[in-house]
Formats: C-alpha cells, sequence, structure tokens
C-alpha cells in the first residue's frame, strides 16, 4: 500500500486522525508532508509503533465541540397571550405570509407575539391578529 491520508491511515492503525496528525507535525511518526495535507505509509507507522512501545494512542477519540445553541429570545408570560387557541410555526407562517426564517425575523425584532411552551413555540390567534392591524396602521 502506498501513501494514504490522515484519516485513512488512522482507521487503518486503529487511532484518531487529529492525533496522529499531531504526532506527525512533533516528529515522533514518520509522515511526508504535501502542502497542507500530510500523507503516511501505514506499514511504515505500524513498524514505527513497534519499535517505539512509548508512544501510546489514545483509546478513545477525542469529543467533539459542539455549538452553542442559540439562545432563545425572551418570551412574554404565558397568561399574557392565554385568550384563545394558538397557532403552531407552520400555521403562524401561513396566517403571516411568511416562511420559517422571516418569521424567526420577526419574533426577535418586529415584537410578534409568541410563546415558549417548553417544546415549542406557538402563536395566539388574537395577538396575531392584534398585531397585523396594529403594523397595517402603522403604515397609513
Amino acid at each position: 500500500m502506498g501513501l494514504v491520508p490522515a484519516k485513512q491511515a488512522a482507521r487503518l492503525l486503529g487511532v484518531p486522525a487529529e492525533w496522529l496528525l499531531a504526532q506527525a507535525k512533533a516528529g515522533q511518526i514518520p509522515a511526508v508532508p504535501l502542502g497542507r495535507s500530510w500523507r503516511f505509509h501505514p506499514e511504515g507507522v505500524a513498524e514505527h509503533f513497534k519499535a517505539h512501545p512509548e508512544l501510546k494512542a489514545p483509546i478513545e477519540k477525542p469529543e467533539r465541540k459542539r455549538r452553542a445553541r442559540r439562545p432563545l429570545p425572551d418570551s412574554p408570560p404565558v397568561d399574557e397571550w392565554a385568550d384563545g387557541p394558538a397557532l403552531n410555526v407552520a400555521q403562524a407562517c401561513e396566517y403571516l405570509h411568511a416562511d420559517r426564517a422571516s418569521l424567526l425575523l420577526m419574533m426577535e425584532s418586529w415584537g410578534v407575539p409568541w410563546v415558549w411552551d417548553g417544546a415549542r413555540f406557538r402563536f395566539p390567534r388574537r395577538g396575531l391578529q392584534v398585531w397585523v392591524e396594529t403594523k397595517r396602521q402603522g403604515r397609513k
């Protein structure tokens, strides 16, 4: 087998690719730099592991960093909009003739009334009607 990329070599050797690259950059493992990437000769690296037992690969792969969730905007108190049935996101989009991204923007900056019930956004029907009328009057 010839030279292979880091991910393939790591898979063949049973070690994390990040660790393999770090060891190659530090000069601990034989590798060939090609531009910004590294190539490995799997048999040569395996022999190097046997010759240098002090090199220990981590048993588990490092945990992936998760992106932080976007914080939810402050919602009005639930009781404030408890005046009738609430619409779900799809129904509110249809009522306002908007897509989901536009609805989120309207929630954050234009004051569309909404409630977070712990699992999903809800939009009070009467609150939306009042909001639309207020916006229409503001345009005149």
